[in-house]
């Protein structure tokens, strides 16, 4: 079962949506991405998150965040129900500056029944057409009450103004950065030169496609090292390193300390 109430008529298009899921015998995710922010709530059961390459358990008191344009497929072990917010231009972030694709979040019993109760107004005011003030200042009391709760927070993508070129580019590299992603193959999924691709990424973001893709791995390293008891070894080849000396040289120089120390240190 999915009931999806739409709420762009509402909020100006800062919200999209407020969804009810449950993933049975009757509705069954595939993988999906979103050119939206979406942040799920577990109510019951239990579950996992699966990514491209990794697999994240969930239960009930889980928050889930998912960035845009990040490929992931929800299912089910046991019952598992869930609510989601899908938000327009906006992107969640660690307070370390590491964003990572996909956040996740254990509430303890008293942060899940209030970040529960402020879902169900938003659901209830939607179903209702109620006032759309209600709806807005739930929402940002919501933010609010994760972000309070929580090592991150967020942030508007409204001023990311990049061409649709450049969009893409950025899109098959946040999605495959982990693989054998070489510029000259990105150029030709574009159909445009090397060197023109690159020119034009560079003028845009401020930065090479070489430093973006490590960017992006390293992103990824700490959040595995955040979030799994993986090897450093194991993060190091997930992330598309071949080499793990050549990987802690690089985190090293992304985030200022080694992968094992950044492990002690969360």
């Amino acid at each position: 079962m999915h009931q999806r109430i739409p709420l762009t008529s509402y909020t100006n298009n800062k919200l999209l949506y407020i969804s009810k899921t449950d993933i049975s015998d009757d509705f069954k995710a595939s993988f999906h991405s979103h050119p939206n922010l979406e942040i799920l709530l577990f109510i019951a059961g239990e579950g996992k998150i699966l990514t491209t390459h990794k697999t994240i358990p969930i239960r009930k008191n889980d928050l889930v965040i998912i960035n845009t344009n990040s490929n992931h497929c929800e299912v089910s072990s046991s019952n598992c129900q869930f609510l989601a917010l899908g938000v327009n231009q906006l992107n969640a972030y660690l307070k370390d500056a590491y964003n990572k694709k996909i956040l996740y979040l254990s509430l303890t019993d008293d942060e899940f029944a209030k970040v529960k109760a402020l879902y169900e107004i938003i659901f209830s005011e939607a179903e209702a057409k109620s006032e759309p003030n209600i709806i807005e200042s739930t929402y940002e009391n919501l933010l609010t009450l994760i972000q309070r709760n929580s090592n991150l927070f967020f942030a508007s993508t409204a001023k990311e103004n990049y061409s649709s070129l450049v969009s893409n580019a950025k899109n098959i590299i946040d999605n495959y950065y982990y693989s054998n992603l070489s510029i000259n193959s990105l150029a030709h999924r574009l159909s445009i030169s090397s060197s023109l691709l690159c020119h034009r990424f560079k003028e845009e973001t401020k930065m090479s496609i070489v430093k973006y893709k490590l960017k992006c791995q390293i992103e990824e390293a700490c959040n595995l090292l955040r979030i799994t008891d993986m090897s450093i070894l194991d993060i190091s080849s997930a992330t598309g390193f071949n080499n793990s000396a050549y990987f802690s040289k690089v985190f090293k120089a992304f985030v200022g300390i080694s992968p094992k120390k950044y492990r002690l240190n969360k």
